[in-house]
């Protein structure tokens, strides 16, 4: 993760996604963000799944969009939307 002169973090990343069937999507995403009062950290995402199969298979044509959110315990919050 970067933080900028103005205080502002950009960060990337890879992840993985196991469905409720067991079936594993990874994911690359970046963002851009800042710690709010209280200590939560915001980011405004955009993820990219990559390699699903299956029922799944669709994921890999488009992009996620969304916010995260870190707490200052260190729970974490993920909401995406999905952008065709």
């Amino acid at each position: 993760m970067t933080t900028r002169a103005d205080g502002s973090m950009y960060g990337q990343g890879n992840g993985v996604l196991t469905t409720v069937n067991g079936d594993v999507i990874h994911l690359i995403g970046s963002g851009s963000g800042q710690e709010n009062l209280g200590g939560t950290v915001r980011f405004c995402t955009m993820l990219h799944p990559h390699g699903a199969t299956g029922g799944n298979v669709d994921l890999n044509s488009i992009g996620l969009v969304g916010e995260y959110e870190v707490a200052a315990d260190g729970t974490a919050t993920n909401k995406c939307w999905e952008w065709k």
